[in-house]
C-alpha cells in the first residue's frame, strides 16, 4: 500500500493492537490468518468476495460461519482488509462441533483452538472500531457513508485427507509461530509494565483474549486461576526489576491473589487481568522511586507502612537516621511537595478507598488513616477532594 501520513499512524496503531490487515485481492491467500491451513482448504472466508462490487465510501463487517469477522473498505489503493477478529469469546463446545464438522484429527482441533486464541477480541465499544471509523472520515472526506453487514461461508476441500492436514508441513510451521508469537506478545506486555508504560500497556491490552490460557486442567475456572496466578508472580518480578519495593509488591500480590481465588466465573477473569497488568504498572510510577535518593525513597516507604501510625518529622528522621531539617529540605525539593503534604496525601488516598470499599463509620476510617481527631479529619479530607467524607461515600 502506499502510505500517507494518516494511513502511516493508521496502519501503526493496529499494528500495536496486533490486529491484522492487508490489502486485497493482492494478499488475500493470507487474509484469514492461517485458518485454511488447519483446515485443509484452498479457500477462506474472502475467497469468493466479489471486490469489484464493494461500493465506495461504504464499511463492510463481514462474519464468517466460523465467527471471524472483517472489516472491509474501498481505497485508492485497492480495498483495505481489517482482520480477522473476534466480537465475542467461542465458547469450547463450538470448537469441538466445528472440529467434527469438518473432520479435523486431535491435532488439527488443537491448532483450532489456538487459532481463536491468536485473534484479538474486540467489543462494539472498542477503540479499534473508533479509530477505523475516524480513519475513514478523514479518507473520505465525510461522515456521511454507508455501513453494511455480510456474511461468508469456508468449505474444507473434501480432497485434503484428515492425516494431510495434521502431518502437513504449513500445519507445523503455523503451530510453531504461533506459540513463538504468544511469547513475545507476553514478554512485550511485562517490558511495558516494567518501563511503567501505562499508556502503550492499555494499547498492548486491547483486544486481549482469555483463550490464549493453556489449557493445563479441565476445569475452566481453575485453569483461568492458574494462569492468573502466573501472570501475578511474572508480574511481580517486572515491577521489582522496575525498581518498586517488595513491600509495596506484596501488598499489591497479596490483593490480586486474593481475588484470583475468589474467581467464580470464566467472565471474570478479563477485567481482572487487565486491572493487574494496569495496577502493577502504574505502581512503578507509584513506588519506583526513579530520581530519588535513598533518604527520600526510605520515608515514602516508612509513610506507606506506617500510615495509621504517628508520622511526625522527628519521628521519620529517627527511623532513617538522618537529620529533619535536612530530611525536610531534601524531600520537597526531589518531590514538590512538603513532608506534610506528601503524608496528608497518602492518608486521603487510603481513606477514600475505606469509605468506598466499606461500611466503615467516618471514625473509624479518620483512625485507620492516622488521624484521631475526625472533625480535623474531616477538614483535611474536603481540602483534598472538595467533598466531606459523608459526600464522599454517597457519590463515590
Amino acid at each position: 500500500m502506499t502510505q500517507n501520513p494518516q494511513q502511516d499512524i493508521f496502519y501503526r496503531f493496529l499494528t500495536k493492537c496486533r490486529i491484522n490487515f492487508c490489502a486485497l485481492p493482492l494478499h488475500i491467500g493470507r487474509a484469514d490468518a492461517g485458518l485454511r491451513d488447519i483446515l485443509g482448504s484452498t479457500k477462506n472466508s474472502l475467497t469468493g468476495l466479489k471486490l469489484a462490487e464493494l461500493k465506495d465510501r461504504c464499511l463492510y463487517l463481514l462474519s464468517d460461519s466460523f465467527r471471524c469477522r472483517y472489516m472491509l473498505a474501498r481505497t485508492r489503493e485497492g480495498v483495505l482488509c481489517i482482520g480477522p477478529y473476534l466480537s465475542e469469546a467461542v465458547s469450547e463446545s463450538f470448537l469441538l462441533e466445528t472440529a467434527e464438522k469438518f473432520s479435523l484429527p486431535p491435532l488439527a482441533a488443537v491448532m483450532l483452538r489456538r487459532y481463536y486464541a491468536s485473534l484479538p477480541l474486540l467489543g462494539d465499544d472498542s477503540a479499534v472500531f473508533v479509530m477505523v471509523h475516524t480513519y475513514l472520515e478523514t479518507l473520505w472526506g465525510t461522515s456521511a457513508y454507508g455501513v453494511e453487514e455480510i456474511s461468508a461461508a469456508v468449505d474444507r476441500d473434501p480432497s485434503v485427507k484428515a492425516a494431510e492436514i495434521a502431518d502437513s508441513a504449513a500445519q507445523s510451521r503455523w503451530a510453531i509461530e504461533n506459540i513463538e508469537e504468544r511469547y513475545r506478545y507476553e514478554n512485550m506486555l511485562m517490558q511495558t509494565v516494567q518501563t511503567g508504560q501505562t499508556g502503550r500497556l492499555q494499547m498492548l491490552l486491547r483486544g486481549f483474549n482469555t483463550m490464549s490460557f493453556e489449557k493445563r486442567v479441565t476445569e475452566e475456572v481453575r485453569n483461568m486461576k492458574n494462569y492468573c496466578i502466573i501472570m501475578n508472580t511474572l508480574l511481580r518480578k517486572a515491577v521489582e526489576k522496575g525498581g518498586v519495593h517488595p513491600y509495596h509488591i506484596d501488598r499489591i500480590s497479596s490483593n490480586f491473589a486474593s481475588r484470583i481465588e475468589n474467581l467464580t466465573t470464566t467472565k471474570q477473569v478479563p477485567q481482572l487481568v487487565e486491572e493487574m497488568f494496569l495496577t502493577y504498572c502504574r505502581s512503578v510510577h507509584k513506588y519506583g522511586g526513579e530520581g530519588y535518593s535513598p533518604p527520600v525513597q526510605k520515608a515514602m516507604l516508612y509513610i506507606e507502612a506506617s500510615i495509621s501510625g504517628e508520622l511526625s518529622l522527628k519521628r521519620l528522621a529517627q527511623e532513617i537516621n538522618i537529620n529533619p531539617s535536612y530530611l525536610s529540605d531534601l524531600f520537597k525539593k526531589e518531590t514538590g511537595s512538603t513532608l506534610t503534604e506528601h503524608i496528608n496525601r497518602r492518608r486521603i488516598d487510603r481513606a477514600c478507598r475505606l469509605l468506598k470499599e466499606t461500611a466503615l463509620q467516618v471514625q473509624t476510617v479518620a483512625q485507620y488513616c492516622g488521624i484521631q481527631d475526625v472533625n480535623y479529619f474531616s477538614k483535611v479530607f474536603k481540602k483534598y477532594t472538595g467533598q466531606t467524607p459523608t459526600e464522599y461515600r454517597r457519590t463515590a
